[in-house]
């Protein structure tokens, strides 16, 4: 309520916050893949952080795990998946190969921070609202000045963040897929000519692998939408060099899926054949309660 970067009218991005910050501020013993060294809960508006402190007695009493349960499980879903498909690829180049990851409809989501100043990726982009990536970019500063007094206190206990882990932000309406706005901001971030870029780049490692993330985001579009954003992702890899590869990774609900019959098989049967349809193969499908129910890897064709 007094937090003067308290954004309007983004209640939902807060609510996504607060439940991955009470998921992810426990004991790292109990839940190491959500575990993100407090970024989500350095995110959080000062009065929030005091509510929702791990360490407050009785705090699992006083927010039981409802909602954010099953936000956990795309949470762990997505992060054990995006760490497998880096240990795969880095392994099949030799630790050779930079890693992009391009994050659709983020909001304040901290993973693009944690695995960059993990240094398991080399490069992240997030493309939201506008209103989102202005609101985003104040708190990201804020967090900044948080994790220094961190470090500061406690040095050894948790990882370093800096100004040049945090990802490029790119405000544009994901509903709005009429224009080339899109397909045009996707190949500057793949040919590395975008003006936005604060990464660091490489140039003695010229191939990059691209992971597109979707968690959460395609159940707030158009009709017609989702699928039109995975085919505008597949062609702009496609309009690349022969060498570029990239996959895909999501938590979040698909069209022309759930029409299908209701057993796993046939849902999976459906998926692959709208995948196939947009230059995608899927690789894996984890399927799961909710809203955002349909997880699962893709690579590109």
């Amino acid at each position: 309520l007094l937090d003067p970067l308290k954004p309007q009218n983004l209640d939902l991005c807060l609510c996504c916050l607060w439940w991955k910050a009470r998921s992810a501020s426990s004991d790292p013993s109990n839940n190491p893949v959500l575990y993100d060294e407090f970024l989500s809960y350095d995110m959080l508006p000062s009065a929030t952080r005091l509510i929702i402190l791990p360490s407050l007695p009785f705090s699992n009493l006083l927010f039981p795990r409802l909602h954010h349960a099953n936000v956990e499980l795309r949470t762990a879903y997505i992060n054990q998946a995006i760490s497998k498909q880096i240990e795969t690829i880095q392994k099949a180049n030799n630790n050779n190969v930079r890693i992009r990851m391009i994050s659709f409809g983020a909001g304040y989501d901290v993973r693009s921070i944690r695995l960059r100043s993990m240094n398991m990726i080399d490069e992240a982009y997030e493309l939201d609202r506008p209103e989102v990536i202005s609101s985003k970019q104040k708190i990201m500063e804020r967090l900044l000045i948080r994790r220094r007094q961190r470090k500061k206190n406690r040095p050894h206990k948790f990882i370093d963040v800096a100004a040049h882990h945090l990802p490029t932000l790119i405000g544009i309406d994901l509903n709005d897929t009429n224009n080339n706005r899109l397909p045009m901001v996707l190949r500057d971030i793949l040919l590395g000519t975008t003006t936005t870029t604060t990464t660091q780049s490489n140039n003695s490692t010229p191939q990059c692998y691209t992971i597109f993330l979707f968690e959460g985001v395609m159940i707030y579009l158009n009709k017609g939408v989702p699928t039109e954003l995975l085919r505008i992702c597949s062609q702009a890899v496609s309009s690349l060099p022969s060498s570029a590869s990239a996959s895909l990774v999501f938590a979040d609900r698909l069209e022309n899926i759930d029409s299908a019959d209701t057993s796993t098989n046939c849902r999976m049967d459906a998926a692959r054949v709208e995948f196939n349809k947009v230059g995608w193969k899927l690789d894996e499908w984890c399927p799961k309660p909710g809203m955002a129910r349909h997880m699962g890897i893709a690579q590109h064709i």
